[in-house]
């Protein structure tokens, strides 16, 4: 409602010589049936890590109808105006390259490419008297992009040429080079030069690279890892084939991550049970449970001598103290 209304008032403004009877409409809402089936869908797949998925999820079930209106309504606006994507300050690579084209989009397809916790509005614009924004700078963004992109055109022809071919011959950098690039620009995006990233500790390292999603509780267990001398990578989300990766790779070898907060008779044996699925080693961040640490302990063992068991090591972590358990005869290589 709330974006139908501004649509109006801005319209209003734009064109103070119109008067057409033009109404806002306000676009489709996701259904009650949609959200109840996505929920459905994280308790199922998602369950260690439901609490930031829903909020996601709500992130998007509230700023997507609002964008889909400004878009929807630029498409049924006799005076066709086009809008742009406009950040609210300092934005992602991504965000930046959207708004760096300007007062170009039209569909309500579009308006529904955004990524989780986007700021940015869409903000229409009619030729009659073009839309002023504080702070906006299309052209200059766009200026930024072209800037990226030469420069991995320019690296790729020179690493072509190193190996002995025609740097005529190199294709145009992809979006994701481009963007990559892009975040290098010192000050530019609001994930540029992140200090995480490839960070050393005094121990070990710590790298997220592009992919990779990171909540505080992660990153937490990250940094203790690290500082107990091992290097420590993010994994992507998912793999090429689309399927969900294990949290980390940590020396050479892939660990999934379960934050334990509850306190139930099963919840160590659930957690185990599914992290299993994803890595035969699997970290345990026990910090915030008020569980007996005796009673962990002897869960984690028991569950390790099952002749069933696909565990391979369990690493046990609370407030940067770590305990390693590992099945019998499994000798692997130096880990947390």
């Amino acid at each position: 409602m709330a974006a139908a209304k501004w649509y109006e008032e801005v319209r209003a403004d734009a064109l103070p010589d119109v008067d057409d009877d033009f109404e806002a409409s306000l676009a489709q809402t996701y259904s009650k049936k949609a959200i109840v089936e996505e929920i459905h869908d994280h308790i199922l797949s998602n369950r260690g890590k439901f609490d930031e998925a829903i909020v996601d999820a709500m992130d998007r079930w509230v700023k997507i109808p609002g964008r889909a209106t400004i878009a929807e309504n630029c498409k049924r606006d006799p005076k066709k105006p086009h809008y742009a994507l406009v950040p609210q300050g300092k934005t992602c690579a991504f965000c930046t390259m959207l708004a760096g084209r300007g007062f170009v989009y039209k569909s309500e397809k579009t308006a529904h490419k955004m990524h989780t916790h986007c700021d940015c509005v869409a903000c229409p614009e009619w030729d009659a008297n073009p839309n002023k924004i504080r702070g906006y700078n299309p052209d200059a963004l766009s200026d930024e992009w072209d800037k990226a992109k030469k420069i991995v055109w320019e690296k790729n022809k020179a690493e072509a040429r190193k190996n002995g071919k025609d740097a005529s011959e190199v294709f145009e950098p992809g979006m994701k080079e481009i963007l990559a690039q892009l975040r290098k620009t010192p000050g530019l995006c609001s994930d540029s030069c992140k200090p995480v990233n490839n960070a050393k500790s005094s121990k070990g390292s710590i790298n997220i690279p592009d992919g990779a999603r990171v909540n505080s509780k992660e990153k937490r267990a990250m940094q203790w890892i690290a500082q107990s001398g091992h290097n420590v990578t993010a994994n992507p989300v998912k793999n090429i084939q689309n399927q969900k990766n294990p949290d980390f790779t940590i020396d050479k070898e892939t660990w999934e991550l379960k934050t334990i907060s509850g306190n139930g008779k099963n919840t160590i044996d659930n957690a185990l049970k599914h992290a299993s699925k994803q890595s035969a080693n699997v970290i345990l961040d026990i910090t915030d449970s008020n569980m007996p640490r005796d009673l962990i302990n002897t869960i984690v063992q028991k569950r390790l001598s099952r002749e069933d068991t696909k565990l391979n090591c369990v690493c046990i972590i609370e407030n940067g103290k770590i305990n390693y358990y590992k099945r019998a005869g499994h000798s692997p290589k130096p880990t947390p």
